[in-house]
């Protein structure tokens, strides 16, 4: 309960700081919401390599790796809420014209459902 509550306050915040950015993009909104997609995507980043080696690679710590990496990466989510947050971030950094930023973020989108996919074939095998 805690931990849902946590979450959604956080999803909350994410979403007001996207829109402050979208309605005062001369201010410190957007460069807070940009350096949020920068850290996001940088963590992505460095997940999939280890996603991916997790596919390849056989062993016990590399199937609990991906057991673990499998039930974050496929969890059950609001398809909804994902789409307006992934809709605000685009919206937000093309309005405020982070385009170098935004185009980064499109690449980790790709990626991250590339790899996401790779696993859910892999353990669907």
């Amino acid at each position: 309960m805690k931990k849902k509550l946590i979450s959604g306050l956080f999803l909350m915040l994410w979403m007001a700081l996207l829109i402050a950015a979208i309605v005062y993009p001369q201010g410190i909104f957007p460069v807070l919401a940009a350096s949020g997609v920068w850290v996001a995507c940088l963590l992505t980043w460095a997940v999939i390599p280890v996603a991916l080696a997790s596919l390849i690679k056989n062993g016990p710590l590399w199937q609990e790796l991906r057991a673990s990496l499998l039930k974050t990466i496929t969890r059950k989510e609001n398809v909804f809420i994902s789409w307006v947050i992934r809709l605000l971030i685009v919206v937000s950094l093309a309005w405020t014209g982070w385009a170098i930023t935004l185009v980064f973020y499109l690449l980790t989108v790709i990626a991250f459902w590339i790899t996401r996919n790779q696993m859910a074939q892999q353990v669907a095998a």
